[in-house]
């Protein structure tokens, strides 16, 4: 019977051994990543919401995301915590030459001085793989009905130069006054609101 309870032992060592590993596993990309991409976001009588999405490459590494938040206050940045919680959906991959990650779990932000993180998750909230991001926030167009209520779309750019910007802001800006004020979501500021953002 020991025997037998042993091989079975062994056997079941042989079969979880793979998973144990592949859990141990993790993809650290320690190169900055510069990010090209954009967003969206709006705010309207207590209906929150924002969106993002930017890839980028540094040759050897490439990341990518994209997300969807609602119920959250909207505004010109890039920074979520995406399926750990009901308020925000997508997905992020990120990988280099040996090989690539994706997760509908992860953590990604871009902070003020053009350094970000992005962090991809498993459905326990270990970390699977992270590399630090370079990106820059260009507000392309803006609307605003009260102080807290508006709606607008930006940019994400890999560098602050002005040229950059300035050829990014002139195409957002020519996209912006043919688009509708948030793609795919209607307008919730109600006819005298919006009669206001057009005499603006």
């Amino acid at each position: 019977m020991r025997k037998i309870l042993t091989a079975r032992n062994a056997a079941i060592c042989l079969l979880l051994a793979p998973l144990a590993s592949f859990a141990q596993s993790q993809l650290i990309i320690s190169q900055p990543i510069p990010l090209t991409g954009g967003g969206s976001w709006f705010n309207s009588l207590g209906d929150f919401g924002a969106s993002a999405n930017a890839s980028g490459t540094t040759g050897a590494d490439w990341a990518n995301f994209s997300y969807s938040c609602y119920g959250l206050f909207g505004q010109a940045e890039v920074g979520a915590t995406v399926g750990l919680s009901g308020a925000c959906s997508g997905s992020a991959s990120l990988g280099d030459d040996t090989g690539s990650i994706r997760s509908n779990y992860f953590s990604v932000s871009i902070w003020g001085d053009g350094g970000g993180s992005l962090e991809l998750l498993d459905f326990r909230n270990d970390l699977m793989a992270s590399v630090p991001l370079i990106g820059y926030i260009v507000p392309l167009w803006q609307q605003y009905s009260l102080p807290f209520e508006g709606q607008g779309t930006f940019a994400v750019v890999p560098s602050p130069e002005p040229g950059t910007i300035l050829l990014v802001a002139t195409a957002g800006l020519a996209i912006a006054i043919r688009r509708r004020p948030f793609p795919g979501k209607p307008s919730r500021l109600g006819p005298t609101a919006s009669a206001r953002l057009r005499s603006r």
